[in-house]
């Protein structure tokens, strides 16, 4: 007799809002589980979740009665006195702003749920605030307002041209001249979480600016992106400023002993061997120094005696300090001398090898949060065969689940809304 085919819902989300199910999605499912950070639930559903096999993991729940009006908001709306709120369940998946009478029409609505931060004017009414769920932060009322990071040109634009005072919760890049002369002209006053600028234009533009911790940058400094790595150097001027993470090979020595100076705001990711060479030109936020060269595996990898062999026949006698985040299978023609190129092994998916590495891997391995084994092993702890299972292996589920015996469904966003 053919056994039933039973099917399980994994939700991985930031927000999780089941209001409603009028086409009855949740019932097609056997089992429910829920990982997010916050879950809003109507007591109907929840009851109706509590009929089933459901695992909810959340830093918040919230049971919900809702109404006939529900109000969905995205990417960093604005509520002012045009909104029309009342009687509405509002749902804002990102940050919101309220201006003027917006606070009036937010007293009106049946309830607000915000999974970024609403702000509104400092000198509105508190009352008109009680029925939100989520992170609140005032802002002065006479105060242009913007989101996120910007530079100072692009907040500029998006601002009124009569406007007299930018409050930007973020970071603000003020790198040129015209724009510092710009808002000098119009009389501006700039609040900013952040403000990353030159050391000689905060000395001639610092009076705009009112910011607890600006990042001061020299003046003979050339400025890089992020995710920086040492291979770009030859591009740079001799003074190199890494406005982010860098990082660097062995081979790249030549390179940074060309500079003059470095300074990384974020990590520096380096081989041990050339870490001090590195000191001896600057610094960095934080450091994280490898063995050997990194190698990411971040999707299904078979690894073989030639790969190790053309890495041996290389001849720099460099070293590998490998993550796996996905899949790496080693060969059955693999050696254990092959395994002296790997310095460290960090697992956060699945590593599998014949039993003859075993010994060779173990002193080599420096994280282990995934599964390290053989075939046979994995078999033997799962019921399974690592082909069948991989895919549910790679998406993080902690359960063991038969691929054939049953039906998996994964939603895998930042929020999921169901009404």
């Amino acid at each position: 007799m053919e056994q039933e085919t039973k099917k399980k819902l994994v939700i991985n989300c930031g927000l999780v809002c089941l209001l409603r199910d009028q086409e009855g999605i949740l019932d097609s499912f056997d089992k429910i589980t829920v990982n997010c950070g916050r879950f809003v639930v109507s007591p109907a559903i929840y009851t109706r979740l509590n009929t089933k096999k459901t695992t909810i993991n959340s830093g918040t729940i919230l049971v919900k009665t809702v109404g006939e009006k529900i109000l969905q908001l995205n990417d960093n709306a604005v509520i002012d006195g045009s909104t029309d709120l009342k009687d509405s369940l509002v749902l804002a998946t990102d940050s919101l702003i309220v201006k003027g009478e917006g606070l009036a029409r937010l007293a009106g609505a049946e309830g607000l749920i915000v999974l970024g931060t609403l702000y509104y004017p400092a000198s509105g009414d508190l009352g008109s605030l009680i029925k939100v769920d989520g992170k609140k932060r005032p802002y002065p009322d006479e105060a242009q307002v913007l989101l996120g990071d910007h530079d100072l040109a692009g907040a500029l634009a998006a601002v009124p041209p009569d406007a007299k005072y930018l409050w930007i919760d973020g970071t603000l890049s003020a790198l040129d001249t015209a724009s510092l002369e710009t808002a000098k002209a119009a009389g501006m006053r700039i609040d900013c979480t952040s403000l990353f600028t030159y050391e000689g234009l905060y000395a001639a533009y610092g009076g705009l600016f009112r910011c607890p911790n600006p990042v001061l940058v020299g003046d003979d400094y050339e400025i890089t992106g992020d995710h920086f790595k040492a291979a770009r150097l030859p591009f740079s001027g001799p003074k190199v400023y890494v406005n982010g993470d860098f990082s660097m090979d062995a081979k790249d020595l030549p390179l940074l002993e060309a500079l003059e100076a470095i300074v990384v705001r974020g990590r520096a990711t380096l081989p041990v061997s050339v870490a001090q060479a590195f000191r001896k030109k600057g610094r960095a936020g934080d450091y994280e120094i490898l063995e050997g060269r990194q190698v990411t595996i971040n999707s299904s990898v078979l690894w073989g005696h030639r790969q190790f062999t053309d890495q041996q026949t290389a001849g720099t006698g460099e070293k590998l300090s490998v993550t796996v985040n996905g899949c790496l299978r080693f060969d059955d023609d693999v050696t254990a001398e092959d395994l002296d190129c790997i310095a460290s092994l960090s697992c956060n998916g699945a590593v599998l090898l014949p039993s003859h590495l075993k010994g060779a891997l173990a002193p080599r391995i420096k994280d282990a949060n995934g599964f390290i084994g053989d075939d046979a092993e994995f078999e033997k702890m799962t019921g399974h065969k690592i082909n069948d299972y991989a895919g549910g292996f790679m998406n993080g589920d902690t359960e063991y689940e038969d691929p054939v015996k049953e039906g998996v469904t994964r939603i895998n966003t930042g929020s999921y809304i169901l009404i």
